[in-house]
């Protein structure tokens, strides 16, 4: 298999360089403003999606097609542009969508460049944080000698796992129908679904989020606050937020809601929110 010309990492270096100054200024110029988020996952599950994902990727795939018009093209929201070139470029437009959802800044914009299948050229770009990394991969021996720290490969932000009881048979499981799910101030995360488990995220800018949750049209309303702590992962992944001290209350008032224990009072506090390995909390309804 022919290999590539390493003399040609400067032409490459140099487009990723000024692609991400570009990326960043675009974000500023059009897309920091309110967004729209749909669902991927047409059943159970929350895969969200938002405008600004296929804004960044139509970005990325015409700087590409204008600098290297014969490159294969994979982007997560667009597809596969196939063609006979060694080169492809893989996109993620938003690597981190429920971070960027709730104003987390430690999203990203993920691009690497393949050669006959091989990531040779990476660039990883945080808008909000103003930073980019380039990354170069050395052929096979450098990927082959990387250590544990080299990739992000540890869990991210936990989000809170809520799941959906029979509020008069504590031990069984029981789906909401047409839940929808938006928390205060965001754009809505769940629309009309049937599901007897959902994930939310916390807003790692605030010690409060305020959740709203319907059901058939009935509308409750649960207060979730926490203490933040910053807990270094790796060299590559940085730092993630794991909450502490976590108090759920839900409204005495609430039409649907019956409680957030077995014995279906309607606070509940959780000592920590550090992984998502099982639902943090039950809703008895």
């Amino acid at each position: 298999m022919k290999k590539f010309d390493t003399k040609k990492y400067p032409i490459y270096a140099s487009f990723l360089n000024q692609l991400a100054k570009d990326l960043t200024k675009f974000y500023y110029a059009k897309l920091d403003k309110p967004f729209k988020i749909t669902n991927k996952m047409k059943g159970k599950g929350y895969d969200p999606v938002t405008t600004s994902d296929k804004a960044f990727e139509k970005f990325i795939r015409s700087k590409i097609s204008k600098k290297f018009p014969n490159h294969q093209i994979i982007g997560e929201e667009y597809g596969h542009k196939n063609t006979k070139s060694e080169f492809s470029w893989v996109i993620d437009p938003i690597d981190g969508t429920r971070s960027y959802v709730v104003g987390n800044p430690s999203w990203s914009n993920l691009i690497s460049l393949n050669y006959n299948g091989e990531p040779i050229l990476g660039l990883a770009n945080f808008p909000k944080m103003k930073k980019y990394y380039l990354l170069i991969s050395l052929i096979a021996l450098f990927v082959s000698s990387c250590e544990k720290d080299d990739f992000c490969i540890e869990p991210v932000t936990p989000n809170m796992i809520i799941r959906f009881y029979n509020a008069t048979n504590i031990t069984q499981t029981k789906a909401v129908t047409e839940l929808s799910v938006y928390p205060e101030g965001f754009d809505e995360l769940y629309s009309n679904e049937n599901l007897d488990s959902i994930l939310i995220p916390l807003d790692v800018t605030s010690n409060q989020i305020i959740y709203n949750l319907s059901s058939e049209s009935n509308l409750d309303i649960i207060t979730i606050n926490y203490d933040i702590e910053e807990v270094f992962v790796s060299r590559s992944c940085g730092f993630k937020a794991i909450f502490n001290n976590v108090s759920v209350t839900s409204e005495p008032s609430n039409d649907w809601i019956i409680g957030l224990t077995e014995t279906l009072e309607n606070s509940i506090t959780i000592p920590t929110i550090d992984n998502e390995t099982s639902a943090h909390i039950k809703i008895f309804h």
